[in-house]
């Protein structure tokens, strides 16, 4: 049986019901905790001085935008029970454009403090 191409709706961030913002949310909370651990375990659990203001810093920018990502390749549209390959595809894209993200829009806020 061939692969019928999926035509994709315009975006639309209201119409996200209830499942879909509980995802997102527990998405979000994740990234943070990543974000947060990442730190801890860099400087074994204990962050120096001048560190201690780059987590904040940088968690407030890399995980708005991870979120943002996320919805864009909008991994929030359908049930997970009927998940298919297709959808896989779109996780790992979404996974990787949001590790690449990260250290280009903290690399914009830098010059952004610069200017």
């Amino acid at each position: 049986m061939a692969d019928v191409p999926r035509q994709k709706k315009p975006l639309n961030l209201v119409s996200m019901n209830s499942r879909a913002t509980l995802a997102l949310a527990h998405d979000v909370v994740a990234a943070f905790a990543a974000w947060m651990l990442a730190f801890l375990f860099r400087f074994n659990f204990e962050i120096p001085p001048p560190y201690d203001f780059a987590v904040w810093h940088t968690v407030i920018w890399v995980v708005p935008a991870q979120a943002v990502i996320f919805i864009c390749f909008r991994l929030y549209r359908g049930m997970w029970r009927y998940a298919s390959l297709h959808d896989l595809k779109q996780i790992i894209w979404a996974i990787a454009v949001a590790a690449l993200a990260a250290p280009l829009v903290l690399q914009m806020t830098q010059l952004a403090a610069l200017v």
